[in-house]
């Protein structure tokens, strides 16, 4: 699936004349000095936006709705991990509370 979408963002940026750095631009997704890599990984299939990112990309590119569930799947997987990343916190100090 993530294949299959970065084809997707890559087919619809191209069809637009956008560079990936253009891309990152126009959405404001650099993170210090990214010059396009955020675009560059979801079209490599290694990561896939994040839910704000994908309603910034969806009218910039043209995209329809064939990817918005599998955003939506990785947006509530990273709400659990980053939850359970510091579960192990919590519970300590649940352990140790006074």
């Amino acid at each position: 699936e993530h294949k299959a979408l970065g084809e997707y963002l890559k087919k619809q940026r191209t069809k637009l004349g956008l560079s990936t750095i253009k891309v990152c631009e126009i959405g404001n997704f650099y993170k210090n000095l990214n010059h396009g890599a955020a675009v560059s990984n979801w079209e490599l299939g290694k990561n896939v936006p994040t839910m704000e990112q994908w309603k910034i990309l969806k009218p910039l590119l043209e995209l329809d709705n064939r990817f918005d569930k599998l955003i939506e799947r990785e947006e509530a997987e990273r709400e659990i991990i980053g939850l359970s990343k510091y579960a192990h916190i919590d519970r300590l100090k649940n352990k140790w509370a006074c």
